[in-house]
């Protein structure tokens, strides 16, 4: 799930600096690194997810991921 999201903030990355650098503007440079920021930061929360689910069952699958609730 997480990978998918990568590849799709990836695409976007992408199209901003495809598009920035046909128009000659810096904005879509800028924005690309909002963006990936934004990745690092669920890249953080995706190995503290992956982290949690290890220590409380190890070897747990994503529908698991209920259980960290409560």
């Amino acid at each position: 799930m997480l990978i998918s999201v990568e590849v799709m903030l990836n695409a976007v990355n992408l199209s901003l600096a495809g598009f920035s650098r046909h128009l000659g503007d810096l904005r879509g440079q800028v924005l690309a690194l909002f963006v990936i920021a934004v990745a690092a930061a669920e890249v953080g929360v995706g190995l503290g997810l992956v982290i949690a689910l290890n220590r409380n069952k190890p070897g747990a699958a994503v529908a698991d991921l209920t259980k960290l609730k409560w």
